[in-house]
């Protein structure tokens, strides 16, 4: 028996009920009777532990509950009592004996075969229990849905409007039906205005003038009865995260698919930026010199001087640029004198790989600048005598002749002869060439070399290499401004629709929740579902990433899809677009007002 007193309730400074009470006894088929907006549905959820109303008194079989303990309240709704609501019952997606499960799984019970098959028949459903509900018709619908408050084996059955949608026939068939179930010993209450149903009940309550009005006197024989917690199994998570990915199965589909492809974009986006400026720095370092030279006007460059230019962070090594100047020479053993100087300088063998010839033999040792050998009118058979220049050799051949305006970083002036540098022999010198790492070295060097001496001077003979680094900076900038801008829009796209795709599941959840899972129960099924979709998706992703990989390796791309940088941003990515969606709309859900939601 179910006794509720001082149930005093209000909704918009409307008074509903004012001190009222009602009992609702075993074994009898209770109605509840009243006009649209009398307070029928409000009286159900205060019957059914759903009501957030508060104040009044609430006695099961002889024992109080607190009404203001969610968690006991959730144990008697998992367990005790069976709802058929007018139109929320079911889960259309899932087939008769699916919900039938559902429902058994929900109350803490072991599901077989033969308890739903023995229901089936007790409410008149003789139909494949493989059927899906969307197809059913409404009678067959409210007896599925007395079915499964029955499976849950409750002591009360609350029905709202149970017939108000069927024929003369089918609502024949539901009120013998519950009128039997009460019969067999059940708390059974039926919210109705029609007339015909109410002579068939056992107890009438009417709603009129805010108070709640009993036909006849009741029997308040009680029996006290223990109220045991029913825990959710494992099995029911297990079992509802399954169909979970199985309900809806295109739709499914193309929200995993969408969600797996956007990732794979911006993976994709992210490794092609990489490798186009990998590339263009490669381009740039084939060709650069990657040369600094630094010469002090004043004085010659100290040992210290040396060893610190040496320590700047980019410089590779550094070598001693020797430099004489001469109006003399003789090419062929013939004497030629030029009016302008000839600056003789030194050069390195690793600046050979780089160096830019019109022509060139193979072997040989100095380079001519153009200028001058277009003075001297050289060719390839020719030879070289330098005297009076401190040489350990002076015949030289020519190995060959510089591109017109192309000049080593060393020196850059019209007539220029460029010898080995092991033929000089000075020691100390006000010149040195920096090898740097790589073109991006060349960033902020001269800083750092006047940093050092103000009185050094810094010469970079490619200079439109400086400009291509700046505008690669710009390029690798906009690159990843376009990139950045085109993951976060597919991120935030996707986080927006899993909010609204988790949010959707509002009416299947709050059933669940009047059915008696908890806001914890909620919770962990739903964090089981995220961990779920996060190890399904990641493992998507990375198949697509190692299937393009395969791809571009078979079609020779340099292409670096499939890394460990591009892994840990396919779980960045994939935890931003499931993660946030999930607890927001988890932590909304558990907030729900489940009575409100239930009346729309």
């Amino acid at each position: 028996m179910i006794e509720i007193k001082n149930i005093n309730v209000s909704y918009n400074q409307q008074i509903v009920f004012k001190d009222s009470q009602i009992i609702i006894p075993d074994g009898q088929l209770t109605a509840i009777n009243g006009k649209s907006g009398s307070g029928k549905t409000t009286l159900f959820y205060i019957i059914g532990l759903i009501s957030c109303a508060k104040g009044y008194e609430y006695s099961y079989n002889g024992r109080n509950i607190d009404i203001t303990d969610d968690h006991l309240k959730s144990t008697l709704r998992k367990s005790k009592i069976g709802f058929v609501f007018q139109d929320k019952n079911l889960h259309e997606y899932l087939t008769i004996e699916e919900n039938l499960k559902l429902y058994c799984l929900i109350a803490g019970l072991e599901y077989t075969q033969e308890k739903a098959n023995t229901l089936l028949e007790k409410v008149h459903l003789t139909i494949d229990p493989q059927t899906k509900t969307e197809v059913l018709s409404g009678g067959e619908k409210q007896r599925l849905a007395i079915a499964c408050a029955l499976i849950k084996e409750p002591d009360i059955i609350i029905a709202d409007e149970p017939t108000s949608a069927l024929d003369d026939t089918n609502t024949k068939i539901i009120i013998e039906l519950l009128k039997g179930i009460a019969h067999d010993g059940k708390m059974v209450i039926i919210a109705t205005h029609n007339q015909n149903i109410l002579k068939d009940c056992d107890i009438v309550y009417h709603l009129k003038n805010n108070q709640i009005l009993l036909d006849e006197t009741i029997n308040k024989d009680i029996v006290v009865s223990d109220i045991k917690e029913t825990k959710i199994s494992s099995k029911f998570y297990k079992w509802y995260t399954h169909f979970q990915f199985g309900k809806g199965k295109l739709e499914k589909f193309i929200f995993a698919v969408i969600p797996i492809f956007s990732i794979f974009l911006c993976i994709f986006l992210y490794a092609m930026k990489d490798s186009l400026a990998s590339q263009y720095k490669q381009s740039l370092n084939q060709f650069a010199n990657n040369e600094v030279l630094v010469e002090n006007k004043t004085n010659l460059i100290s040992d210290k001087g040396i060893d610190l230019l040496g320590r700047i962070q980019g410089v590779r090594n550094i070598y001693p640029v020797y430099k004489n100047t001469t109006n003399e020479l003789l090419i062929n053993e013939k004497k030629i004198s030029l009016n302008k100087p000839i600056q003789v300088v030194s050069y390195y063998d690793y600046q050979t790989e780089k160096i830019h010839t019109n022509w060139q033999n193979k072997t040989g040792d100095i380079y001519l600048s153009f200028r001058l050998s277009e003075e001297l009118k050289i060719n390839k058979d020719s030879n070289i005598q330098l005297d009076n220049l401190n040489l350990t050799k002076n015949k030289f051949k020519i190995k060959g002749v510089l591109y017109e305006d192309y000049f080593l970083t060393q020196s850059q002036q019209s007539y220029i002869i460029y010898v080995p540098y092991q033929y000089f022999q000075e020691s100390e010198t006000n010149a040195v060439l920096l090898q740097l790492n790589d073109f991006e070295s060349f960033l902020g060097i001269t800083d750092k070399i006047n940093e050092i001496n103000p009185l050094y001077s810094t010469i970079i003979s490619q200079d439109k290499y400086l400009a291509q680094i700046s505008n690669l900076e710009i390029y690798t900038s906009n690159l990843s401004t376009f990139v950045t801008i085109v993951c976060s829009l597919v991120i935030f796209i996707l986080v927006i629709s899993q909010f609204f795709t988790i949010n959707n599941q509002k009416y299947e959840l709050t059933v669940l929740k009047a059915n008696g899972l908890s806001n914890k129960e909620i919770f962990k099924m739903m964090l089981i579902l995220f961990l779920q979709t996060i190890v399904k998706t990641t493992i998507s992703v990375i198949c697509l990433l190692l299937t393009s990989k395969l791809i571009v390796y078979i079609l020779g791309i340099n292409l670096k899809i499939f890394t460990i940088t591009t892994l840990y941003l396919s779980i960045i990515f994939i935890l931003g677009i499931y993660l946030a969606p999930t607890i927001l709309s988890t932590l909304l859900i558990c907030h729900y007002d489940v009575e409100k939601l239930l009346r729309f």
